[in-house]
């Protein structure tokens, strides 16, 4: 037997190891193309509450001083170890966003995924802003309520592991929500 005969078996189990490998939670690999396409809805059924009261007055410590609207608070959007976002300074904390559950395809196979996602994510919060207005300070009480939807369709082809194929679906739903809050909370003023 020629020294051709016993490497020719080696081959295709090398092949077959970096073909499971790739399929599996713990490797990270990537020869691939990848194309995500997501749909976003939402709804909102946001509240502002706005009192006045004079200086000296205790009114609170849970809130955020000097800030103008929601524009000026930041947002974090979370999902497991993944996040969006940012925290916020100390005086005023981020909103915090986060989701529970992304229900997805299967994401196995290691040379062709080709699926759906989609997360629901209830959003409820609310946020307290103090300005000062002359010999008064204005409260202004921000109350946001509603539900951001994303679906979408995923498809990579080529060497991509479960855990980059992941990470991009779980990046894909972080963008969408963080984009549909962030916007809500712009509106307000």
């Amino acid at each position: 037997m020629t020294r051709f005969h016993n490497v020719s078996p080696i081959i295709p189990t090398l092949f077959s190891i970096l073909l499971f490998s790739c399929s599996t939670k713990h490797f990270s690999a990537g020869l691939y193309q990848s194309h995500i396409n997501s749909h976003r809805s939402d709804s909102f059924k946001s509240e502002t509450i706005t009192s006045t009261f004079l200086n000296g007055h205790t009114i609170g410590t849970n809130g955020c001083v000097d800030g103008t609207s929601l524009k000026d608070v930041s947002l974090m959007v979370r999902y497991q170890q993944d996040s969006t976002g940012n925290a916020g300074g100390n005086d005023c904390h981020a909103v915090i966003v986060s989701i529970d559950s992304i229900q997805h395809g299967r994401m196995r196979g290691p040379i062709f995924k080709h699926l759906t996602f989609q997360s629901n994510v209830p959003v409820r919060f609310q946020r307290i802003l103090f300005r000062p207005a002359g010999d008064s300070i204005q409260v202004v009480r921000y109350l946001i309520n509603g539900q951001v939807n994303v679906t979408g369709k995923m498809k990579i082809n080529g060497l991509c592991s479960y855990r980059e194929a992941h990470r991009l679906m779980v990046r894909s739903v972080l963008d969408n929500v963080y984009t549909a809050v962030r916007k809500e909370m712009d509106e307000k003023n």
